[in-house]
């Protein structure tokens, strides 16, 4: 069971769910093939032998990192809340009540809108915000959560 499970109140039910898009692994991808040929022009040289190494566990340590986040990383949209949670061994994570959310906000540039991801921000009561990046198809996961404020204010539950 994930976080999302493990977090889900009684007669709570996720009505949506989305990830991280692919795009969110293609920079650590491109620093990756980088590194991979600065490592193989110092390993060929052995006085320089070090720093291929150095190199090598740096961008193989990027490369982990990216997929390990990209892995474990969740949201949803429950009935009564909005989820989130980011990291594997380091967890940040934001939950917000349906009622105390403010405005649902997306964020895409050029390649965004090309590739369909995008940043969304959740503006909660009190200032609190969650800004999530790189998420896959931001404008329906703001479609669900408007879509289960406007049932919440009205008290209609649809699964």
């Amino acid at each position: 069971m994930g976080f999302i499970e493990n977090s889900l109140l009684p007669n709570e039910n996720v009505v949506h769910r989305a990830k991280l898009s692919i795009m969110a692994l293609i920079g650590p991808a491109f620093w990756v093939v980088v590194g991979c040929l600065f490592f193989m022009l110092f390993a060929s040289d052995s006085g320089l032998m070090c720093v291929g190494l150095l190199v090598g566990f740096f961008v193989a340590a990027l490369g982990l990192k990216a997929i390990v986040e990209y892995l474990t990383t969740e949201f949803a949209v429950t009935d009564q809340r909005v989820i989130a949670k980011a990291g594997g061994l380091r967890q940040n994570s934001i939950e917000l009540r349906l009622s105390q959310i403010e405005s649902v906000s997306v964020a895409q540039g050029i390649l965004g809108r090309v590739f369909n991801y995008g940043s969304i921000i959740v503006t909660g009561s009190g200032g609190t915000k969650g800004k999530f990046p790189m998420i896959q198809s931001p404008m329906d996961l703001r479609k669900q959560v408007n879509s289960q404020i406007a049932q919440a204010a009205t008290g209609n539950k649809s699964f």
